[in-house]
């Protein structure tokens, strides 16, 4: 009796949190929780009508992925929150009282993946907008009305689609803008102007899929721009990244940048540009066919470079030279070519130092067959392995030679699991958390390690 009378309260309080909370009509499905009205998914064709109580624990709605087609006067009139995510929906039109009454706590609106044709003057009417995204809409038309209203305001804004070949001159009212997005393949140039405006204020800057074959002469005006993800620009190749684009002429004279990432261009080298960014941490490459990573390549490097990704690079060897790389703590060699690696792939060239920083190994999907016994002893602060997906079948020795090892993540391996592995329990691998599973029976390999190698004969 006590179970049953449990369970009814538990199931009243999961109908309370979800359809009983939730401001508008329950027929519609939505889930309503964590401060989220979520509507997505639920083939609506019109803005639902909301009721006019019921909205204090809530700040989000979330209309995506439905076939709605247009947002008309007072759509959003009895609710209060602060951001709107309408999302891979049919737009073409919004009123401009759309969003009157909401206005007031209005800072985040999202309108990707419409059909959208020009910049709605509703949008003049939000007077608290910090961000907004319009990407993926067909928009040739932004009125200089709109951004000068939102120019004190928009903090954040994404925009941009596969036919817009002209960049819009009227971004230059977005005078407090400090992150910009932009994709569009038919966009071929950037004038040295795209920036102006906000080039004080900008942090983060991402360019992706367009047609650009050089990087934007532009960003050298971004004097404090921390963040340039310009990533999936197939036509740029390694004469594209040009040096000059990141040679700050104004301030401080170096560039700000701390992380760069040129995933899936066209590149097969590390950019001499790196020389101009002594504040790097973060690099990210992945995607792009290096083959091989030589000293020159590295020697560009002047910043601390803590992490570096090089993920699906096609590399099928272990990149040595990377730890020429003094401050590196996490290498992410995943999916690449890489079947073996020897004694010698972590060594520096004299063959006596070691690498006190590295601290996070990636090398998941990857051919790896054998890992020498002594592969990783210069590795001497390494934390985390992860050698998921690969083709080893017993776990490689050289893991109970790397006394600051916490973590090997062995999922989706044929391990082995026998008494084969008792060795791990007279090294520094009997400290070592590993997460994965047995091949050979149902046991996770942690759980394999603990409690039958104890059993099996000395």
């Amino acid at each position: 009796m006590k179970s049953v009378t449990l369970f009814s309260l538990m199931a009243l309080a999961f109908c309370h949190v979800t359809d009983g909370a939730c401001p508008l009509q329950a027929s519609l499905g939505c889930f309503c929780q964590n401060s989220v009205v979520d509507c997505s998914d639920k083939h609506l064709t019109a803005v639902p009508a909301f009721t006019a109580t019921g909205w204090d624990q809530f700040t989000i709605v979330r209309l995506s992925h439905n076939k709605i087609t247009t947002i008309p006067n007072n759509a959003f009139l009895n609710i209060n929150v602060t951001t709107i995510e309408l999302d891979y929906n049919d737009i073409s039109s919004i009123a401009n009282d759309a969003f009157k009454g909401v206005a007031n706590y209005l800072t985040a609106l999202n309108l990707e993946g419409n059909k959208l044709d020009v910049a709605s003057d509703a949008f003049i009417h939000l007077p608290h907008i910090t961000s907004l995204n319009i990407l993926h809409n067909p928009v040739r038309s932004v009125p200089d009305p709109v951004f000068f209203a939102l120019g004190t305001t928009l903090l954040d804004f994404s925009f941009g689609d596969d036919e817009l070949s002209v960049w819009p001159p009227t971004l230059d009212h977005l005078q407090t803008l400090k992150s910009l997005r932009f994709e569009g393949y038919a966009m071929g140039y950037i004038p040295f102007n795209a920036f102006h405006g906000f080039e004080l204020t900008l942090r983060k800057l991402t360019i992706r899929k367009t047609s650009l074959r050089i990087i934007p002469m532009a960003v050298k005006e971004l004097q404090y721009l921390e963040e340039f993800y310009f990533e999936d620009n197939i036509d740029v190749t390694d004469a594209g990244i040009i040096e000059s684009a990141f040679e700050i002429t104004h301030g401080s004279g170096e560039s700000a940048i701390k992380t760069l990432s040129l995933k899936n261009n066209s590149l097969t080298t590390f950019p001499t540009a790196l020389r101009q960014l002594p504040k790097l941490e973060n690099f990210f490459m992945d995607d792009n066919r290096l083959w091989f990573i030589n000293d020159a390549m590295v020697s560009y490097v002047r910043g601390f470079m803590y992490n570096v990704s090089l993920k699906s690079c096609s590399l099928d060897r272990i990149p040595q030279t990377i730890l020429r790389i003094r401050n590196l703590r996490s290498l992410d060699l995943s999916n690449n070519n890489i079947n073996s690696i020897y004694s010698n792939d972590f060594t520096f060239s004299d063959g006596n130092q070691t690498h006190e920083h590295l601290q996070v190994l990636n090398l998941a999907n990857n051919p790896l067959a054998y890992i020498a016994s002594t592969a990783f002893v210069n590795l001497v602060k390494l934390q985390e392995l992860n050698i998921t997906s690969t083709d080893l079948k017993a776990i490689p020795q050289a893991v109970g030679k790397v006394p600051s090892l916490k973590k090997v993540y062995v999922h989706d391996t044929p391990v082995e699991c026998t008494c084969e592995l008792k060795w791990i329990h007279s090294s520094n691998a009997r400290n070592v958390d590993f997460e994965g599973e047995c091949d050979t029976i149902t046991q996770s390999i942690g759980n394999y390690i603990k409690r039958r190698i104890p059993n099996c004969p000395a």
